[in-house]
């Protein structure tokens, strides 16, 4: 595959250059006075180097704005035309190509540069006409440089620095996509793309955003946020299915449109000492069919509540869990965790003067050693439902054993064990 590359010299607003080049690569270099890119691969999309060409030029007028577009065979010609020739060029060994600049683009010497003023050389044409082995002869080694620079085959290494955060790619389709089989073969082709870019730039990713543009106008989004990073193509798309799956678009598919942020890549460590664990992306797609099973809202991390309720924690379906080698190392405490038992136990309890003295249930008896206590139930006086109507005592028997006993309209109970 031949290199294709493309510069776009100019003194507008930087920002405003890149966003034209991002429209037509990724590998972008930008320069103080010119933004140079890589369009190697792209004939399929933008047509060959001179359809390209216009098409950069075009989009330049399209934003207002002013510059040079060149595009050569390696970075080096790019550049040097972009910087020295008004216009749209086309570098040799392209075909149409405009291949000749004014001797004092190639940065040579002043002194050297008025000989050959002297001797009739004022283009990269006429120095062309001198025997090269002349030349280097003459002036050094050195001048190889010049030389290479002038026959358009200069060593220039297009080097990428923009810090990018995230790669994009969108297919826009003239037939609408009703066909879920057709919608995973796109699906499919763009995923590898963004998936083979982000790896490109040297990192991987934990969350990706799929946008469906629907028939309707409207815009049918997906995001999906892991996490651990990863670029396994058939991990992202059964998650990707799976969301699809549990949250169809209302209307027809006319464009796809995916998004990956970048992450560090996940660094592995596998030793013959090491504990086995699952694979996390197959304990993260087994969440996925869990929670299209289930519902969503039953499916997540458990958070504790500020409040003193029956059970004082919700599950959060958007949160992530968080791996022990992430965990802030604090100092331990010894705390009591409280295991409910569902449905509660109910018990009989023997009490006198308000103190109680033993408690039975099914499973256990014994005499009631300590107790705390009562405590009223519910927190939220606001709430009919949830009024003050329960009393509780923590209370430990015998055999050194703790529970949390309840007392309501129906009865005693034991609604939980102290671990």
């Amino acid at each position: 595959m031949s290199k294709i590359y493309a510069c776009i010299a100019s003194g507008e607003n930087k920002k405003d250059l890149v966003a034209v080049a991002q429209a037509f690569a990724y590998n972008i270099e930008l320069l103080d006075d010119a933004v140079l890119f890589d369009l190697t691969g792209t004939e399929n999309l933008f047509g060959n180097h001179a359809e390209t060409a216009e098409k950069i030029y075009e989009k330049l007028q399209e934003k207002n704005l002013s510059g040079n577009v060149s595009i050569a065979s390696n970075a080096a010609s790019a550049l040097l035309y972009a910087r020295n020739k008004r216009g749209v060029s086309i570098v040799a060994p392209f075909p149409d190509a405009s291949s000749n600049l004014p001797l004092g683009t190639l940065g040579i010497d002043p002194d050297t540069l008025a000989v050959f003023h002297a001797l009739g050389l004022k283009t990269t044409d006429d120095l062309s006409q001198i025997s090269e082995n002349d030349l280097v002869a003459r002036y050094g080694l050195e001048f190889r440089d010049t030389l290479d620079l002038a026959k358009n085959s200069g060593n220039y290494i297009l080097t990428p620095n923009l810090k990018e955060n995230k790669v994009a790619w969108k297919t826009t389709h003239d037939f609408t996509v009703a066909d879920f089989e057709r919608l995973v073969f796109i699906l499919t082709n763009g995923l590898g793309k963004v998936l083979d870019q982000t790896k490109y730039f040297g990192f991987s990713s934990e969350c990706l955003r799929v946008e469906l543009g629907l028939e309707d106008r409207s815009t049918k989004s997906y995001e999906i946020k892991l996490s651990f990073p990863t670029l396994d193509k058939k991990f992202w798309l059964n998650l990707i299915n799976l969301r699809i799956a549990d949250d169809p678009p209302a209307s027809e598919i006319v464009s796809v449109r995916l998004v990956a942020y970048f992450s560090p890549p996940r660094s592995v460590q596998r030793g013959l000492f090491a504990a086995t664990k699952p694979e996390p992306e197959n304990l993260q797609l087994t969440v996925d069919k869990i929670k299209n099973l289930l519902g969503k809202e039953n499916v997540g991390v458990p958070v504790l509540l500020d409040r003193r309720l029956p059970k004082p924690f919700a599950l959060d379906a958007e949160r992530l869990p968080t791996g022990a080698e992430n965990l802030k190392p604090e100092e331990s405490k010894p705390v009591l965790s409280l295991h409910y038992f569902n449905p509660p136990l109910a018990a009989d309890v023997t009490a006198d003067k308000g103190r109680l003295l033993y408690l039975r249930t099914r499973r256990f008896a014994g005499k009631v050693k300590e107790y705390g206590g009562f405590w009223k139930g519910f927190s939220q006086w606001w709430n009919p439902l949830l009024r003050w109507h329960t009393r509780e005592w923590d209370v430990e028997l015998e055999d050194k054993s703790l529970y949390r006993l309840q007392k309501n309209s129906r009865g005693w109970f034991v609604i939980g064990e102290y671990d």
